[in-house]
């Protein structure tokens, strides 16, 4: 399943609509994560789903584009790995 249908699967069967503050618990594979829902997508996408959709010249994924510009920053030698 891609980011998009993790998404689109939140929102419409668990009515994850934006920032909305309501705590939920995560029960993907008894996790028990306690956030607010508006963050059970993110939640879902990197943590449970692990979808890497930012990369790096050198050929580095990332999950988020912060991962990503952490990279360059730090570690990135800008050859293909």
């Amino acid at each position: 399943m891609d980011a998009y249908n993790v998404s689109v699967h939140l929102r419409e069967a668990h009515m994850n609509h934006g920032l909305d503050e309501t705590g939920v618990l995560c029960s993907w594979n008894s996790c028990n994560h306690k956030m607010m829902m508006g963050y059970l997508v993110r939640h879902v996408r990197e943590i449970h789903a692990a979808i890497k959709k930012y990369r790096c010249d050198c050929g580095a994924m990332f999950q988020r584009i912060d991962g990503l510009r952490i990279h360059h920053r730090r570690a990135c030698t800008g050859l293909q790995q």
